[in-house]
């Protein structure tokens, strides 16, 4: 019987063929090899399947599964009965990793292995040349993703490995005509649950924000995909650990998407777990919706 690895690394793509031999490339030149690569094809045109039969696997165990196009979250939900690792390690297919990004990985998980409530490793992200770049003063330390990330106001993506055990309970809400939800509700749902995070400060994940990349058009993606980002910030909403500050952006963002759902006022409040306070901030969260409705839907940046 195959030993079961410890990492899962595991790449949602779409349309994304051109890329995925640079990611495999990284993959090959890692320090230690004690891991698997799933892909989650959602629903390619492209080669991506041609492509990814080119891959040896003798260095590492690849496998590929494919599944009607509907979004990266619901390939994230997907991949759950493929998983074979202790961790699960989201790494998409324009990114690459350090040489020591496995090996690093590693060594932090069995550093805190025993403690069954920390779930999440976090490290950094670096775009080169800017591999300086620190969100964190100690090297390491354990909080969870609502004290440190979201109160704190602590900005940028990090590269998140989660104990498989958990990635799994998580389904992320699949909305009909919907195609878009935020790694954020995963992170959120985790922290409410009581899960904690070990944040270490390096850098083991390279990323590109390209032209046709999710970053660049996250905002848009929300605003023709209201439902699920309605549903990502009333998690903040509800929550009684997060900072008024917060609560506050986050009501805004609420009506935004209410408009953009076509959802009537009374509804978003009453929605929102929030109704009163929702009240004072109407007049900015339309204006707010009116600015990015004509800068975000009907435009084409």
């Amino acid at each position: 019987m195959t030993q079961e690895p410890m990492i899962t690394i595991l790449t949602p793509t779409y349309n994304r063929a051109h890329l995925l031999f640079k990611l495999y490339l990284s993959l090959k030149q890692q320090s230690l090899m004690d891991f698997e690569w799933l892909i989650v094809d959602d629903g390619s045109t492209d080669k991506t399947s041609a492509i990814v039969k080119t891959f040896s696997n003798d260095a590492f165990p690849i496998k590929y599964i494919s599944k009607e196009n509907g979004g990266k979250h619901t390939a994230l939900n997907f991949s759950h009965p493929y998983i074979r690792g202790k961790l699960v390690f989201i790494v998409d297919s324009d990114d690459t990793l350090t040489r020591d990004a496995i090996e690093t990985v590693s060594a932090y998980f069995w550093q805190y292995e025993s403690k069954k409530e920390i779930a999440c490793w976090s490290f950094l992200r670096s775009r080169l040349p800017d591999q300086n770049r620190s969100y964190i003063d100690n090297d390491s330390f354990v909080s969870d993703y609502i004290t440190y990330r979201i109160n704190k106001h602590i900005p940028g993506d990090c590269a998140e490995i989660v104990r498989a055990d958990v990635f799994v309970k998580y389904n992320f809400p699949v909305i009909p005509g919907e195609k878009f939800m935020l790694e954020s509700w995963l992170w959120n749902k985790m922290a409410k649950d009581g899960y904690k995070t070990a944040y270490i400060n390096k850098a083991i994940y390279i990323y590109e924000y390209l032209e046709d990349g999710l970053t660049r058009k996250a905002r848009r993606l929300r605003m023709l995909n209201p439902q699920g980002a309605m549903i990502d910030a009333r998690q903040i909403l509800v929550n009684h650990d997060v900072c008024i500050s917060v609560k506050f952006k986050y009501m805004i963002l609420f009506w935004i998407y209410g408009f953009a759902a076509s959802e009537n006022a009374i509804d978003i409040m009453n929605n929102s777990g929030r109704k009163t306070e929702m009240l004072f901030v109407l007049p900015v969260g339309y204006l707010m919706y009116r600015i990015w409705k004509k800068r975000y839907l009907t435009s084409e940046r």
